[in-house]
């Protein structure tokens, strides 16, 4: 799916692999702000862009600056260990 950053507003709310949690908040900005908002997913082997579109959650996963996977899920959580269990969890 992709989406173009430039075109939205990254959030201060985020998700952390060090303790694998999602930030207070950070659901219900990017549902309310469906296509406006991103978020940044840190993690040791690869970066992510996570956003709301069509319903759904997404992570756009990255490598070296390389886009790699899009990732979906009805739920923020789920998204999260998804990716995770892809990708590393550290």
């Amino acid at each position: 799916m992709c989406v173009d950053i430039d075109k939205m507003k990254e959030s201060k709310l985020g998700i952390n692999n060090f303790d694998n949690s999602i930030d207070n908040g950070l659901e219900e900005e990017l549902i309310s702000n469906e296509g406006k908002v991103y978020g940044i997913h840190s993690g040791a082997n690869f970066s992510g862009i996570v956003y709301y579109k069509d319903k759904k959650f997404h992570e756009d996963v990255y490598r070296f600056r390389d886009l790699v996977k899009t990732i979906s899920s009805d739920n923020l959580r789920e998204l999260m260990i998804d990716v995770c269990n892809e990708f590393g969890y550290e």
